[in-house]
Order: structure tokens, then sequence, then C-alpha cells
């Protein structure tokens, strides 16, 4: 069983439900670990979690390799000024590793290092391209100098290409877009989306080894 996201149940009676249905594995897939006591019946039965809490085995997706590749072809295009919109509560946007790489590697590809280059939110409450819409709008409005934006997500990456069709930028003219997870519909856009592409059987069959 995965568990996305709880929206408005209440995290206690969803783990309830799995209960009852007596899983024999459960993996998080939401962008955070939680220490909640009612995990303590599935501890107890013997039924395998993953990413669930702090103590739990976990997956973690190597996004380096991706991301340093996307900076280096950004670097050979002539971009400098490169925002990151992570679109993640501030919290959580330091904890993941696509900003952190972003971050530890400006200088090595001669980017501009500039706190309000990267752009926080309010995802996964809500939805990812909404939340690339209104921060590339929020960045648009700056005044601030960019030529790229990393985007978390493809469907964040939707949003902001969205609002700089919307403000008369051509892609990837004026602005480079870059993506993140590959998803199938990223080559249907116009253009086709940049993506960082995640091995998605690979960790699938991380979870099932577990």
């Amino acid at each position: 069983v995965s568990l996305f996201a709880l929206k408005n149940r209440k995290v206690k009676c969803v783990l309830d439900d799995l209960a009852t249905n007596r899983v024999c594995g459960i993996v998080n897939l939401a962008m955070f670990t939680c220490d909640f006591s009612a995990y303590d019946v599935f501890i107890e039965s013997g039924t395998r979690l993953i990413n669930c809490t702090n103590a739990d085995p976990s997956v973690v997706v190597d996004y380096e390799p991706g991301m340093l590749e996307a900076m280096q072809l950004l670097h050979d295009k002539g971009c400098r000024d490169v925002a990151f919109i992570s679109g993640l509560e501030e919290w959580l946007t330091f904890k993941d590793r696509r900003v952190n790489c972003y971050l530890n590697n400006l200088e090595r590809f001669g980017f501009t290092r500039d706190d309000r280059l990267l752009l926080s939110g309010n995802y996964p409450k809500e939805k990812a391209h909404k939340v690339g819409y209104e921060l590339c709008e929020q960045l648009l409005q700056s005044g601030l100098r960019f030529d790229a934006i990393f985007c978390l997500t493809d469907m964040m990456a939707l949003g902001v290409m969205k609002a700089l069709y919307d403000h008369g930028y051509k892609i990837p003219d004026d602005v480079s877009i870059i993506g993140s997870d590959d998803l199938d519909f990223a080559h249907d856009f116009h253009p086709a989306l940049t993506t960082i592409e995640v091995d998605k059987k690979a960790e699938g069959y991380a979870y099932v080894d577990f």
C-alpha cells in the first residue's frame, strides 16, 4: 500500500483502515516522515514500514547526477542567473536533495548566488501547477534578473511555463526551464520540457526489496 496524500482525512483514520485490511507493507510517498503513535499497531504486527517514521528504512532518489548534468547544460547555454522554484514550504525546501545540489554547486557553474532566486510555497497543500504559476508570477514581479528556472516537478514546470507565456516570454529563447521526474506527458509540452529522469522501476523494485 502506498500513502500519497491524506487531504482532509485524519492520519489515524486512514491507518485504522489499513490495519483492518491487514496490509503487509506501507510506503509513505509524502515528502516527510511522521512519528505517529498510530504506527505502533503495524510495528507490533510486523507490517513493513518504508519512509513512514525516522526509524524506518527509507528509499531515496539520487537526483545529484541529473542535477549536475542539467546545471552543466545551462552553463554551456550561457545561463548565469538561474532560479529554483521549489514550491515546498520553506522548512521542507532545504531538506530536498535537488535544492541542496543546486545550492552547493552554484559557484562551480558560475551561477549567481541570490537567496531571492530560490522560491518556496505551499506545495503539496496546493496543486503543483498552481504553485508553479503563482511563484513564477512572484519572480516576474520581483524585477530580479533570471535566464533559467529549475522546477521541483514537471507539473510545477507546467505552471511556470504558463506564467511565462502569459507575460510574453518565449521558451527556451528567453528563459530555459528544467523540470524533474520525467512524467510521460512532459514531451507533449510546447516546447517539450527538459526534465531530470527518474528510474521509477528501480525505485519500485527498491520498495519491494525492503
